[in-house]
């Protein structure tokens, strides 16, 4: 999950905090963990993240959530996965009103895993938590993007992802343009 703030700065104007690492799902992810600029936006809202310099309070204007493919990894039952996922949004337009919510289902290829990939075999599980991302977009007027749909099973062998299931350059610049166009953002 990742929140993104425009602001005038050195890094041209984007901002970017790791609100969740590698590994996270709904069932794990704690907002006490390490990176509490990250994740503490959740519970204290955009001042907590920083300033303009001219007392301005800035915090993320869009939030990114893949969370999902964990999820269907380590089994976390669909109804709590439902409601971790929707305290998440609630947070966000409790804190955040003015941010953008996408969320996005990843994909997790169904042939061409690398047999050790704790992933491999986990394609056809992660179909419900897929529909959960996207009902629970459209309860929330969410951006919904469903890589895993778009991508196929075959995503590896069209050099969309690696042999491990994680995006290649080729599938990072699919999923930055869909980003781009799903946001009516100018490339």
């Amino acid at each position: 999950m990742w929140g993104v703030a425009s602001y005038t700065g050195n890094s041209g104007g984007i901002g970017f905090a790791l609100l969740a690492s590698a590994g996270d799902s709904v069932h794990t992810w704690n907002p006490s963990k390490e990176d509490p600029l990250g994740r503490e936006f959740l519970l204290a809202g955009p001042s907590y993240i920083g300033n303009t310099g001219f007392g301005f309070p800035v915090g993320p204007h869009l939030a990114i959530i893949t969370f999902g493919a964990n999820d269907a990894l380590i089994g976390t039952p669909i109804q709590a996965y439902r409601d971790g996922l929707t305290a998440f949004i609630q947070a966000i337009r409790l804190n955040l009103s003015t941010a953008s919510i996408a969320l996005l289902a990843m994909n997790i290829p169904a042939t061409g895993l690398d047999p050790a990939s704790p992933f491999h075999g986990v394609a056809a599980r992660y179909l419900p938590y897929v529909g959960v991302l996207q009902s629970v977009a459209q309860r929330y007027g969410c951006a919904f993007l469903d890589f895993h749909a778009k991508w196929g099973p075959d995503s590896i062998a069209d050099g969309l992802a690696a042999s491990n299931g994680h995006p290649t350059d080729l599938g990072h610049q699919d999923i930055a343009t869909s980003l781009c166009d799903a946001l009516g953002l100018l490339r």
